[in-house]
């Protein structure tokens, strides 16, 4: 410290200059008092910039600033007692390193702690009012306690840095404003027993870390607008956090609790698995690329162009909003666990919602639609797509490939931009299934009974109307190629009550084969009809039929082709001789076929009549089929 003493003499002005060495000052006072009092320090003056502070005198007594005070390095708190250090409206700068002791408290109640040094608190700090500056850190040791509350409405502001390892509480009064960084660590608390307040900012820099808990205690709503970087969990006991800034959502994370967790604006980036109970998307968008553990609730906002989200198997994404918010799927989701589309608002796709196998989409709305943002959206369905609830139609205006199962119990589920089904089962159960651009069966089934609304191309899978229920009706056309089958199940002859039959209002062109199934028990008598289509015009006939040969019994069940409809005869005739081996090339394709009621058998193929030897096909079981056909090919059916 320097000291300048001046004097003057006949020759002019001498200026004398006294310097004061660093000193470690003590404090001896064990009443407590003033800081700026000389007779409370050993040495007897005021400590300065460069000198050590010690107020570790035993006894329970608060030392209180009475003026801004600079220092180097301080140490609060002795082996018994409780040493206070109040700032009582004023600044204390740190330039090296301090610490609160186990029996030290530090009452910042007012003024600033700042400089460029770090305050380790391993005791108690009660921060009242005031703020820690820009530049100034703040170290909550494992030990360390510090509790943000006042009587009155008094705001703190974290300008600084504050990390902690401890316990950091946040009660009633005072707003809180983090314009620097709050880091807590792994393993510590920040608590916060305040409601119907804001953690605000006013710098862009600003960020919350937490990797540790961050636990909102009490009912009422409470706001964050700090980004928050989640490393740990943050647990919502009552009332609802609103996060207003985005973030990161970093991977382990995870949120808890029974009350509500609400991303509300900003961008969450995702960073690998996300552990979700009570956590809503209000609003926020989300970048990266994430796994969901738990459940999710999304009521709006936006997952970005360019980011994948998997919801993992026995994770939940429920799509449910109080009101009509829209909610966009930009980049891809992907779905191994549950995503239930609920009450209300549409979703919007610009990228790929892959329906893994297993996974379920469960629509429990109407009235609403999945429509494309970009040209690139897409929807593949592996597993299990259903609509369970409601009267009204639910559309998908994005083009749609089915591998998976599709379940229809009500209303409508309408694919205004096309549907190919190559594989797995579309099961109707009373719904009306709809396809604005047609529906094609490159494969698989569709059965069951209601309508289908369009037009259905059935290039290679099997129709299989319900025998009960009122059957199945195609409102448009009907287009059944080679490869295509339509299977009838007959247990009488009444359509829609114990016989299946395909209804068709527009144009029926048939071709392919024809699986004829009697229900166990059921064995019709020669003269008997049944009317198995109906429609406004037919073009074709079957290719193959299966099960029309009642073996043993001199029955057949023949095809009648009329105008408008086909039926089955029952006539009576003896059983064929030989099995009837049929070859139809048609649609770039040729199909081998024998009745499947005649079992064993193998096929044999050659390509030229000359061939001395003919070649075994044993993959082929009643039909072979070869796309696109050879110039020339001939088969045979032998012994097994």
């Amino acid at each position: 410290m320097a000291v300048n003493f001046l004097s003057a003499n006949l020759l002019g002005l001498t200026v004398a200059t006294l310097t004061l060495e660093a000193a470690d000052m003590v404090w001896t006072n064990s009443n407590g008092g003033s800081w700026g009092t000389a007779a409370n320090w050993e040495p007897n003056r005021v400590p300065g910039a460069d000198d050590a502070v010690f107020i570790t005198r035993a006894g329970t007594y608060t030392v209180t600033l009475n003026a801004d005070a600079a220092i180097r390095e301080f140490v609060l708190g002795s082996e018994s007692g409780t040493q206070t250090l109040a700032t009582a409206g004023r600044a204390l700068a740190l330039g090296g390193t301090g610490r609160v002791g186990a029996n030290g408290r530090l009452l910042l109640s007012g003024g600033a702690l700042s400089g460029t040094g770090r305050l380790e608190v391993e005791g108690g700090m009660t921060w009242q009012s005031g703020s820690v500056d820009a530049g100034a850190a703040l170290l909550v040791r494992e030990s360390g306690t510090v509790t943000l509350e006042s009587a009155g409405n008094a705001a703190k502001v974290l300008a600084g840095s504050l990390t902690n390892a401890g316990i950091v509480t946040w009660k009633p009064h005072g707003g809180f404003r983090v314009d620097g960084t709050f880091h807590n660590l792994p393993g510590a608390l920040f608590d916060i027993q305040e409601d119907n307040i804001s953690i605000t900012r006013t710098e862009d820099g600003a960020s919350i870390v937490n990797e540790g808990l961050m636990r909102k205690s009490i009912a009422g709503v409470l706001s964050c607008s700090v980004p928050l970087i989640q490393r740990g969990t943050v647990e919502t006991l009552a009332g609802t956090l609103n996060l207003d800034a985005g973030g990161v959502l970093g991977s382990g994370c995870a949120f808890s609790g029974a009350g509500l967790t609400r991303l509300t604006s900003g961008t969450n980036v995702l960073e690998g698995d996300l552990h979700s109970a009570g956590l809503s998307l209000s609003g926020a968008s989300l970048a990266g690329e994430g796994r969901l553990h738990g459940i999710l609730v999304w009521e709006s906002g936006i997952l970005l162009p360019g980011a994948s989200m998997t919801i993992l198997s026995g994770a939940e994404l429920v799509v449910s909003s109080a009101g009509n918010r829209v909610k966009s799927i930009l980049g891809n989701l992907t779905n191994a666990g549950v995503f239930t589309w609920r009450m209300y608002g549409n979703i919007r796709l610009g990228g790929t919602f892959h329906n893994l196998p297993g996974a379920t989409f469960d629509i429990q709305l109407d009235s609403r639609v999945m429509s494309p943002e970009t040209a690139g959206a897409f929807f593949l369905n592996e597993g299990l797509l259903r609509k369970t609830n409601g009267v009204y139609t639910v559309g998908c205006d994005v083009p749609t490939l089915n591998r998976g199962t599709i379940e229809l119990t009500s209303g409508t589920l309408s694919f205004n931009a096309g549907c190919t089904h190559e594989s797995g089962a579309i099961q109707l159960a009373g719904g009306t299934l709809s396809g604005a651009a047609g529906i094609e069966l490159a494969g698989g089934r569709l059965s069951g009974w209601g309508t289908l609304s369009g037009d259905l191309l059935n290039r290679a899978g099997t129709v299989s109307p319900d025998p009960a229920n009122g059957g199945l009706e195609i409102k448009g056309q009907y287009t059944q190629k080679l490869l295509g089958t339509l299977e009838l199940t007959l247990a009488g002859n009444r359509p829609g009550i114990d016989q299946s039959r395909l209804d068709v209002s527009q144009e029926a062109r048939m071709g392919g084969a024809l699986d004829v199934i009697l229900a166990p028990g059921h064995e019709p008598v020669a003269g008997t009809t049944f009317e198995i289509v109906t429609c406004r015009t037919r073009t074709g006939e079957f290719d193959a039929v299966n099960g029309g040969y009642l073996l043993g019994r001199d029955l057949r069940l023949t095809p009648s082709y009329a105008r408008d409809r086909i039926a089955l005869l029952t006539v009576a005739a003896p059983d064929p001789a030989e099995v009837p081996l049929g070859v139809t090339a048609r649609d770039d394709a040729v199909l081998v076929f024998w009745p499947t009621e005649f079992a064993g058998g193998t096929l044999f193929s050659k390509n030229r009549m000359g061939d001395p030897e003919w070649t075994p096909l044993p993959d082929a079981s009643h039909r072979f089929i070869e796309s696109p056909p050879g110039p020339e090919r001939y088969f045979r059916l032998g012994p097994p």
